[in-house]
């Protein structure tokens, strides 16, 4: 029995470059070529690609407008970029609100993008799994976010995966700060919001492929694959900054987030050894006055 090809959907108004594409990855794909986002759209709705591969620049609809609509219309879709010029605040935007996944540039070297496009693939698996999982029962029920047990399992499969292929991997661990007080003084209703509104900001503040989670209680974990230990503090330091200049941040009672992390292979290379790390390194934040994030000791 011989396994389907994964879908590929090519949107680029210049039929050199799809005709190229296509010879390039016609024995890994099944390959569709458009050159009209606005037919691209309508396929999406009865077809599902494993990966859209746009030009930035096109006459009646830019890449990202195409990757924003298709975003909705196919989330487990790996939405890319190929293009040779696009203006570099615009590319930082996107990748942080997940709009895209991946940039690559033309011209490209032909054994490169396939090798780009192949993992490519391997983030299709992850976001698979993560609305398989999803679906399952495996959210709490005040945030909506990934419970404990999504967590330990996601964990797992991360951490397996970045061993496998030689990947970074970061774990952050979050705590809200002086939340007991809010209990207290602002009763468990307002407490119920706070972590609903907590929530919110965590998840603008990843990718599509990360994992954002209630560890338990006031406490959080985001699971980042493929993200070294700069841009995890890059992430977290977003995050935290974003509690403390909100509504939340403010008043008699002022919430803030410290933040612990730990990355493989820094910290560990095991999920055990991450996850103990960044609670170590959370732990430290707090004791250090609270509202900062900081690393945990290499090994």
């Amino acid at each position: 029995m011989t396994m389907s090809k994964p879908l590929l959907f090519l949107i680029d108004d210049d039929e050199a470059i799809t005709k190229a594409l296509e010879r390039l990855f016609h024995d890994e794909f099944v390959v569709r070529s458009f050159a009209d986002p606005q037919e691209a759209l309508r396929t999406l709705t009865v077809e599902d690609p494993a990966i859209l591969l746009t030009d930035y620049m096109m006459p009646s609809m830019s890449g990202l407008e195409f990757l924003k609509r298709a975003k909705h219309l196919r989330p487990t879709s790996v939405r890319v970029i190929l293009s040779g010029r696009i203006e570099p605040q615009e590319l930082t935007s996107a990748l942080q609100q997940g709009l895209i996944h991946r940039f690559f540039v033309k011209p490209w070297e032909n054994s490169v993008l396939k090798l780009q496009v192949a993992e490519c693939l391997q983030q299709r698996k992850t976001l698979v799994e993560k609305e398989s999982l999803l679906s399952l029962a495996l959210t709490e029920p005040v945030t909506g976010l990934g419970n404990y047990r999504l967590f330990q399992e996601q964990m797992r499969i991360e951490m397996d995966r970045a061993r496998r292929h030689v990947r970074p991997l970061s774990l952050v661990m979050l705590d809200i700060d002086h939340f007991k007080k809010w209990n207290d003084e602002l009763g468990h209703p307002a407490g119920d919001q706070a972590l609903k509104d907590i929530a919110q900001l965590l998840l603008k503040g990843v990718r599509s492929i990360d994992w954002v989670t209630r560890y338990g209680g006031d406490e959080f974990a985001l699971i980042l694959p493929d993200t070294p230990q700069n841009f995890a503090v890059e992430i977290a330091e977003r995050i935290r900054k974003s509690v403390e200049s909100s509504n939340m941040g403010k008043g008699p009672v002022a919430l803030s987030l410290s933040a612990g992390i730990a990355s493989f292979p820094e910290q560990g290379d095991t999920n055990q050894d991450l996850i103990q790390a960044a609670d170590q390194a959370l732990y430290a934040a707090k004791r250090q006055g609270r509202n900062q994030t900081k690393i945990a000791p290499s090994l």
